[in-house]
């Protein structure tokens, strides 16, 4: 919680980046908390909060930063199929862009009990 310094806190201010080094407005009240709808998978962005007293603006908060998109959907079209007696091959169909989060999958990770690759 910021230090009002003796004066009650009157808005909060929310600032974001979106790459240009410029910090543009997209909040200004009173709840401790933004939810930014206006975001497009895959982008980075960057927040600043301030608050506002009767003696004026407080400082910038440290930039916070978030990639728009979700985690992957659970794979769950993997199979399994025996090629000798010691080797094997594990296969899955490729994520669609809405089950991977609305970002491309950049990677796969398979485990064994025994190792990891």
């Amino acid at each position: 919680m910021p230090n009002p310094h003796g004066s009650k806190i009157l808005s909060y201010h929310v600032t974001r980046d979106v790459g240009t080094g410029v910090f543009f407005k997209v909040y200004n009240g009173s709840d401790l908390n933004f939810t930014d709808t206006r975001l497009q998978a895959g982008q980075t962005y960057k927040y600043k909060v301030t608050a506002e007293n009767y003696i004026g603006m407080g400082s910038e908060s440290e930039i916070i930063t978030a990639i728009a998109g979700s985690i992957p959907q659970k794979i769950t079209t993997q199979k399994i199929e025996l090629q000798s007696q010691t080797i094997l091959t594990i296969s899955w169909e490729a994520l669609t862009l809405k089950q991977s989060g609305d970002l491309s999958v950049i990677n796969y990770l398979v485990k064994s009990d025994n190792a990891d690759f």
